[in-house]
């Protein structure tokens, strides 16, 4: 038996660091190289021309950003280039339950609260910042549904969404990758430990040392039966085949 971790790891890059090696996403831009071979590029208000250019430069996958709120955009896209080119990249803020004050006081002459916010969950973002008056963990669910491959969620958690990110990953699995949106710098490790995450893109630079990339690796180890030769092959070869880098422990 050997311990090996079942982290995945990629990296956000700059349009100035391209080309690099490894698995990377890139943010669109008017600027990206002329190739895009290898390379899963992250839209924000784009098109489906758009989309259809980027993958004919040679992208291997092109994440969609605003245009993932149109459910009948998605299904072109899926039928056009296929399940596997397709993903989508939403990012996402806390919503807490709230409450509001009722106009009215049917009540002998006392108005009521009433939740606005029933149960506290994440929300989408547009581009610009503004709510997109969605639910991740209920879109998330219906654009899987529709064939895309991969959903990339850009989130600054705290201790309190642990339960939402581990209830995702136990019902989207290795169809789900993390990463922060605006705290690059953000505790990934209670991401991994307690919110079950086990794809992670990294920011770039990252400035995480080597000693909290192994506590971050860490927290995902499993045991598992053969040599430590075989299963870090293994290992590798999934992760690989998944559009990530694994974090091979022994």
């Amino acid at each position: 038996m050997k311990q090996v971790s079942t982290m995945k790891l990629a990296r956000w890059a700059r349009v100035e660091e391209l080309p690099v090696a490894g698995v990377c996403f890139v943010e669109d831009a008017p600027d990206l190289p002329e190739s895009l071979a290898q390379l899963n590029v992250a839209m924000g208000a784009g098109d489906e021309a758009r989309v259809a250019e980027l993958l004919a430069r040679g992208a291997e996958r092109v994440l969609l950003g605003d245009i993932a709120l149109d459910s009948a955009a998605v299904k072109r896209l899926v039928e056009q280039h296929g399940s596997e080119r397709i993903g989508i990249w939403m990012r996402a803020a806390r919503v807490n339950i709230r409450w509001t004050m009722a106009d009215e006081a049917p009540n002998a002459g006392f108005k009521c609260m009433f939740p606005t916010v029933a149960v506290a969950g994440w929300e989408m973002l547009k581009t610009d910042g503004s709510s997109a008056d969605n639910r991740v963990e209920w879109w998330i669910g219906q654009v899987l549904a529709m064939g895309v491959s991969m959903a990339l969620v850009s989130i600054d958690m705290e201790d309190k969404d642990m339960n939402i990110c581990a209830t995702l990953i136990l019902d989207h699995g290795d169809k789900l990758w993390f990463s922060p949106r605006v705290e690059p710098d953000a505790d990934l490790e209670p991401w991994v430990k307690w919110g079950q995450v086990r794809q992670l893109v990294l920011p770039s630079p990252n400035a995480r040392d080597e000693a909290e990339m192994a506590r971050i690796c860490a927290s995902a180890m499993v045991m598992v039966e053969g040599e430590e030769e075989d299963v870090a092959a293994d290992t590798e070869a999934d992760a690989a085949g998944n559009g990530g880098e694994s974090a091979v422990q022994a």
